[in-house]
């Protein structure tokens, strides 16, 4: 028996909670909200998780009697089990999630039959600057709605190239999915993207300031598309660190604030904003993804180029009004959340990184000083015109 190393844990509006971060999140693993009990027995299995050195700290820490403790016993075995039913702990004999392996990028190509001059194009999203220099055709059009004029030092400078992916020597792997193989060597990040053929893979500098994508020639339209999702990935971790997260979501504008819609895939988030922009006249901020930040100490949100399938994307900033989480229900209603739950279930929905536990906990304390600003609340609803109805009346009788 051996503790899960995608888990750790924290406190969440003073609550604890054990949470995955990492290949965890990857894997779609739960966390679990614990008591002050279970976060002694935590601690405890952190330096030995011999289950009889731990019942007896445990009959320690509760002073229990010697009659006592075959109830703790009991109570220690539930956890345990518990704690392996999560995934939490594991068999000692698993292999870890996170290894230290060789590299392995591919190096050989095929020449450009049409080699593209290169050229450099400099992106403002949020307050995030970003150069991109590379062959003009791969820059997505998407972007160009984001164009500014050139700056000396760029927050992130990205260079697209055709060439192969020097392989280090070791690699110590984060995250291995469908979509991402995230690795980590001494000096930067190395990525891969299996479902992008084409893209061999990128390069980012562990202070996000510098990164490089490899492609392999032609360039085609579903080349520039991929190569389009692959910068998502290194904006997303520079512009956390320029204190901007990104909320899986979809937006509208009401009141002259960004009021955003938020769920599981599947949810309806595009629906609802659909709904307010038929019946309530509500332009359309983004259909997919918003950029949250502090702006003079202001909750805000920033327009992205990328918005799913919607096709619709904003430049802007503007005030933040609130976050509306969605559930399915058979009626339509409001509910008020704890502030543990606010943070927690909001901070579900970001696809910044959190390839580590303390990224979490970056992702944490952004939605914690968020939702201590901003109304976070959950709407069970359908998928009719009374639900918009329903969280409208609600809006409307918040404070602005």
């Amino acid at each position: 028996m051996k503790i899960n190393p995608v888990f750790s844990l924290y406190r969440i509006a003073r609550i604890p909670y054990l949470l995955p971060h990492g290949q965890g999140i990857a894997d779609h693993k739960r966390g679990i909200r614990l008591n002050e009990s279970g976060v002694f027995l935590w601690e405890q299995l952190c330096r030995h998780t011999d289950p009889a050195w731990v019942l007896e700290q445990f009959g320690a820490y509760c002073q229990a009697a010697p009659d006592e403790l075959p109830l703790l016993e009991r109570d220690l075995h539930s956890f345990l089990r518990q704690l392996a039913d999560y995934d939490i702990l594991t068999d000692p004999l698993a292999s870890d999630l996170n290894g230290t392996s060789s590299a392995h990028f591919h190096t050989s190509f095929c020449p450009d039959p049409k080699p593209h001059p290169s050229t450099s194009q400099c992106i403002k999203i949020g307050p995030v600057h970003l150069r991109l220099t590379g062959p003009k055709e791969a820059f997505a059009s998407d972007l160009m709605p984001f164009r500014c004029a050139d700056i000396d030092r760029p927050d992130l400078a990205i260079c697209i190239k055709a060439a192969g992916l020097s392989a280090p020597q070791q690699e110590t792997v984060l995250i291995q999915s469908q979509t991402l193989r995230l690795s980590k060597t001494d000096g930067e990040y190395a990525m891969r993207f299996p479902q992008m053929p084409q893209i061999v893979g990128a390069t980012l500098s562990i202070d996000g300031t510098r990164a490089c994508i490899y492609y392999q020639p032609p360039i085609t339209k579903t080349l520039s598309a991929d190569l389009f999702h692959a910068v998502r990935f290194l904006f997303l971790y520079t512009a956390k660190k320029h204190g901007c997260y990104a909320l899986h979501s979809a937006s509208i504008l009401y009141h002259k604030q960004a009021w955003l819609f938020s769920g599981p895939s599947g949810m309806g988030k595009s629906t609802h904003a659909a709904l307010w922009n038929e019946h309530f006249h509500t332009p359309i901020l983004n259909g997919d993804l918003n950029l949250l930040a502090f702006k003079d100490g202001v909750p805000v949100l920033y327009g992205l180029p990328w918005c799913g399938t919607s096709g619709i994307a904003d430049t802007g900033c503007y005030p933040l009004g609130g976050i509306v989480l969605l559930n399915r229900g058979a009626t339509d209603e409001c509910l008020t959340l704890t502030e543990d739950r606010k943070i927690l279930l909001s901070a579900h929905r970001l696809i910044s990184p959190a390839w580590d536990g303390a990224m979490l906990q970056q992702s944490l304390d952004f939605m914690a000083a968020l939702a201590a600003q901003t109304r976070i609340c959950l709407l069970k609803c359908t998928k009719n015109r009374s639900a918009a109805e329903t969280l409208k009346k609600w809006v409307d009788l918040q404070d602005y």
